[in-house]
């Protein structure tokens, strides 16, 4: 297996990414399954020193691959990640969202937003520069909270297929957002004498420090992600794994998952839970056991695409009907989009819109 970094440029401003004209760049490590590892990075070796070259698009243009997102002030190759990589039999991509490690910017910690962009590019990157078709999205605590939002609002049902992915991994998800209040005794003197929290973390063996204040905490609360999760994808099947040890996201979080994504409008085999007993939220000392189900429920539903079942063989059925009505098109006039598809996107924009102001009325079920 051949490990590239791949330096991705994010170009551009706005006022929700408070990033400068120059932009900056986002960087990742590209695992390809069957190319040799040329390199003279050993597995244990830190990934700053991969080694950036030029991808060979030839070489990724059709494949599949597996999209891996890591948590709040943590890096590409964090916890089971290069276990992951090294035992799927896909092509995969880690990357470090911005203000994380290797990738620069400033941090929030509600920013949310920025998260999604960051994704977006990494996304339009990975399809549109290398010709990847993204077959799986795996995600930790954080990372699975900006997949769950961007798997919602950019790989809708209606959604074009190759906007779409079939397979969903979310290990450590949160979903009581407003439980972020269970650490306000720990914040509260900070806020009182300087206004915000320092928050000191190590980062890929760096020490890192950013700052919490009283602002970024209440929008975090206010997150809704039983908004979020009502729009989750009926096309995408999921697995979610969560350890009964956690003391940051506290386990019981995982069942208001489950009672959502196993209601009456979901598809039936679907959803799978995976409980990892006395595992934290880094599934520390558990990383085997976390790869192991992965990988297995991973092929499992691959098997099951291979007999015309599943949200894979619904994707590449979808896939093939459009590439069919590519080539058979005659004519380049853009078709009017109806009227009530308008409606509909607007009416799921405006949703979300409403869960970022903390609208509406709550939906867990436990």
């Amino acid at each position: 297996m051949r490990q590239t970094k791949v330096v991705i440029p994010f170009k551009g401003s706005s006022s929700k990414s408070n990033i400068s004209d120059e932009g900056f760049s986002i960087v990742g490590i590209l695992a390809q399954k069957d190319l040799e590892d040329r390199g003279p990075v050993s597995p244990s070796s830190p990934s700053s020193s991969y080694i950036i070259e030029e991808v060979d698009v030839s070489k990724t243009r059709g494949r599949n691959l597996a999209l891996l997102l890591h948590g709040v002030l943590s890096h590409k190759d964090q916890t089971y990640h290069r276990r992951l990589v090294q035992e799927l039999d896909v092509d995969s991509f880690r990357f470090d969202f911005r203000a994380n490690h290797e990738s620069p910017g400033p941090w929030s910690m509600s920013s949310f937003e920025q998260d999604l962009e960051d994704l977006d590019v990494v996304l339009d990157y990975l399809r549109n520069h290398l010709g990847y078709r993204v077959q799986i999205l795996i995600a930790h605590s954080r990372g699975a909270i900006d997949a769950f939002t961007y798997l919602s609002r950019n790989s809708h049902d209606r959604a074009p297929p190759n906007l779409r992915i079939p397979y969903f991994v979310a290990l450590g998800a949160r979903w009581r957002m407003n439980r972020i209040h269970d650490r306000d005794d720990t914040y509260r003197k900070a806020f009182e004498t300087e206004g915000f929290y320092r928050w000191k973390v190590k980062v890929a063996g760096q020490v890192k420090e950013v700052k919490i204040y009283p602002e970024q905490v209440e929008q975090f609360a206010q997150y809704r992600m039983d908004l979020v999760v009502q729009r989750f994808p009926t096309k995408t099947d999921t697995l979610l794994i969560h350890g009964t040890g956690d003391k940051t996201v506290p386990p019981a979080d995982a069942a208001y998952f489950a009672n959502e994504l196993t209601s009456k409008v979901r598809r039936p085999g679907s959803f799978r839970m995976h409980m990892v007993d006395e595992a934290d939220h880094n599934f520390q000392g558990h990383y085997e056991e976390v790869v192991r189900v992965i990988v297995e429920w991973f092929e499992e539903r691959r098997r099951l695409e291979g007999l015309g079942e599943g949200a894979g063989a619904i994707w590449e059925r979808e896939l093939a009907e459009e590439n069919e009505q590519s080539l058979t098109t005659t004519t380049t006039t853009a078709t009017p989009i109806p009227s009530t598809v308008v409606d509909q996107g607007s009416l799921l924009q405006s949703s979300w819109d409403e869960a970022r102001r903390g609208g509406g009325d709550a939906k867990g079920k436990l």
